[in-house]
């Protein structure tokens, strides 16, 4: 979505892809950046890879921009536990965004923070429509942020339940990128339509990634409470079966 909305303005959309394995490109984007460098958004963990860059990584990076925003986009912070939050007020060009879609579960109030200097946001405040947030929506975001118990729990049941599913992924064979987000990027190769249609009959709806970049074959699964990741081992077995898929045919995760 940066580039979308970047698309609306005059400005110049510069791709850096991930360096092998899907790991943070960090010689690739010092060298990308010039003085008419306005904007670097980095999203940490990433989607749909569920890979991250480093603090240092993003200092360096943060060092090296001075003149440009650098924003992190820290959607799966919950999942992750790692923040460059602490860097709003001392590096002025840092904006970090979240989101209450994931860990809080409410996706469809669209509801999010950006968080940034004050003279940032000044700047940041004349592109923002003046009515973005509904009132339903600020309503619910009371409750949410008071139920701290809750957010503890979800979140402490996705990461119990991430190595229970990268540990089933390991016993299949299935070839995965090990994840810091609430979900996993898969490897299925060829049979990634198969795939995804076989676990949609059994009830699980997973998302078919092969049109990104380097995902070919790709598809993400997203991980829940520990019970519905039992449920989901169990469509993905069934599903592997079903479509009579091999790890030969898969591919390498990479």
């Amino acid at each position: 979505m940066y580039e979308v909305y970047a698309s609306a303005t005059p400005a110049r959309v510069f791709t850096v892809p991930a360096e092998e394995g899907f790991r943070f490109p960090l010689r690739a984007l010092l060298k990308a950046i010039t003085p008419a460098t306005r904007l670097i958004a980095i999203a940490n963990p990433n989607s749909p890879t569920g890979q991250t860059a480093s603090g240092d990584d993003l200092l360096r990076l943060i060092d090296a921009a001075p003149r440009a925003a650098v924003l992190i986009d820290e959607a799966y912070f919950h999942f992750y536990g790692e923040t460059v939050m602490d860097l709003i007020g001392r590096a002025p060009n840092v904006i970090v965004a979240r989101t209450f879609s994931k860990a809080y579960g409410l996706a469809g109030l669209r509801l999010g923070v950006l968080a940034a200097a004050e003279e940032q946001m000044q700047w940041l405040r004349r592109a923002i429509s003046p009515y973005s947030v509904n009132s339903v929506a600020l309503t619910c975001l009371t409750a949410a942020l008071d139920d701290q118990d809750y957010l503890r729990w979800y979140t402490g049941e996705v990461l119990a339940s991430r190595p229970l599913f990268e540990s089933a992924l390991q016993r299949l064979a299935v070839p995965y990128w090990p994840s810091q987000a609430n979900f996993v990027l898969v490897n299925i190769g060829p049979k990634h339509r198969e795939f995804v249609t076989a676990m949609r009959t059994k009830g699980v709806l997973v998302r078919d990634r092969s049109n990104d970049p380097g995902c070919d074959g790709c598809v993400r699964i997203t991980l829940g409470t520990c019970e519905q990741t039992g449920q989901g081992i169990a469509a993905l077995e069934e599903s592997l079966a079903e479509i009579r898929w091999s790890a030969n045919t898969s591919g390498a995760a990479r």
